[in-house]
């Protein structure tokens, strides 16, 4: 089966790239892959962004009292959508 960017259901002949998170298929190579999952962070742009987005509304929310910094990407050290380690 093809690689298929659009929102779906996983399958076993995408299970191996498919984002449980955003249910649609993930490039296969970037900068870092979340092996619980699946999402794939292209750039360390992108996930010092998604942990800063992810961070700022929980602090929003009340979730956590520390508030929203940007990071050092290879201090990131778990997924920021479902918090599984890297």
């Amino acid at each position: 089966m093809a690689f298929n960017p659009d929102i779906h259901f996983a399958s076993a002949d995408c299970q191996q790239w498919h984002c449980t998170i955003h249910q649609r298929d993930e490039p296969t190579e970037g900068y870092r892959l979340c092996a619980e999952c699946g999402h794939m962070f292209g750039t360390p742009e992108e996930l010092i962004a998604e942990t800063f987005r992810l961070d700022t509304v929980a602090y929003i929310e009340g979730w956590t009292k520390n508030p929203p910094r940007e990071q050092d990407p290879e201090k990131i050290h778990a997924c920021p959508h479902c918090t599984h380690d890297f």
